[in-house]
């Protein structure tokens, strides 16, 4: 919300909604509205239609499968960690409409960059799209590295390639604002 019209913010743009309708119609609501100066973000097109595709960057549910709506089609987000891991909120999930579902479906979501998955016991970075990285040691990960257990988040990381062990080579990627619990 900024000076009365709520946006949709995505890739640097701020598209406003016309009317409360269109919004509530779409499944948003208002109670997970934010209230900013969004004068930095280019103005997009006006979202006028609650039929239309939701905006780009909403998580949509279908039938209990969660899909992230993208600029070319829609993604499905495979499993509660990488929901967890990309800072994603059920309370900002809203029903899937038949504009949605008649999208592209591309590639499933995976781990953000940077996230820490426990996968049966062994604690790994997320270091790309397709690589990961162990933690040799506890003092590897807390003291050399500065993570704290209570970012890790429990998953499987099938399908990512094991890259050298951590603290032997680069640091992986920050933990995102998401990972990091509010004191």
């Amino acid at each position: 919300n900024d000076a009365g019209t709520i946006y949709s913010i995505a890739g640097g743009q701020k598209r406003g909604f016309t009317t409360a309708a269109v919004f509530t119609g779409l499944g948003y609501r208002f109670s997970n509205v934010i209230t900013d100066s969004l004068a930095s973000y280019t103005l997009g097109a006006n979202i006028d239609s609650a039929t239309a595709a939701h905006p780009v960057g909403t998580e949509v549910n279908s039938s209990g499968t969660i899909w992230l709506i993208g600029a070319t089609g829609r993604a499905g987000i495979p499993s509660l960690a990488v929901f967890q891991s990309n800072g994603f909120d059920f309370a900002a999930v809203v029903p899937a409409n038949a504009a949605d579902l008649a999208l592209t479906v591309l590639p499933n979501l995976g781990y953000r960059i940077g996230s820490i998955i426990n996968d049966t016991g062994t604690i790994w970075a997320i270091t790309s799209a397709t690589a990961k990285q162990g933690f040799p040691t506890a003092s590897c990960f807390l003291t050399e590295l500065g993570y704290q257990w209570s970012w890790v988040i429990a998953g499987s990381t099938a399908g990512y390639t094991a890259g050298a062990h951590l603290c032997t080579g680069t640091p992986p990627p920050p933990p995102s604002a998401a990972e990091i619990p509010a004191s």
